[in-house]
């Protein structure tokens, strides 16, 4: 299995560490580490980490590639939402033409 944190030789931190420093709680950066996160982009998306004795220890870069996975899988999920369909999409044209109307 390739690791990112060693192949990079990044610098290591504890979940407590991180946990403070990004205002996160530590046992979720360890739920996020062993269970990972739903994301739409690429299934589900792990927190980058390894075990050194019985502490998880992570770094800066893999939270921030964590956290840009997450933010790639919220956009592609709120621009799916946006798309309209059906008989809202009709509605929306209706809503503009009596704004326009009304001369907003």
């Amino acid at each position: 299995m390739n690791n990112l944190i060693l192949d990079n030789k990044e610098q290591l931190i504890g979940l407590s560490e991180a946990g403070h420093k990004y205002r996160v709680h530590p046992n979720t950066l360890a739920r996020w580490i062993i269970n990972g996160c739903r994301g739409k982009v690429s299934g589900r998306l792990q927190l980058e980490a390894v075990r050194l004795g019985a502490k998880w220890q992570t770094s800066e870069a893999a939270l921030e590639r964590f956290f840009a996975g997450l933010t790639a899988a919220s956009v592609e999920v709120a621009q799916e939402e946006r798309k309209p369909t059906g008989a809202g999409h009709h509605g929306a044209e209706r809503a503009a033409r009596e704004l326009e109307m009304a001369g907003a």
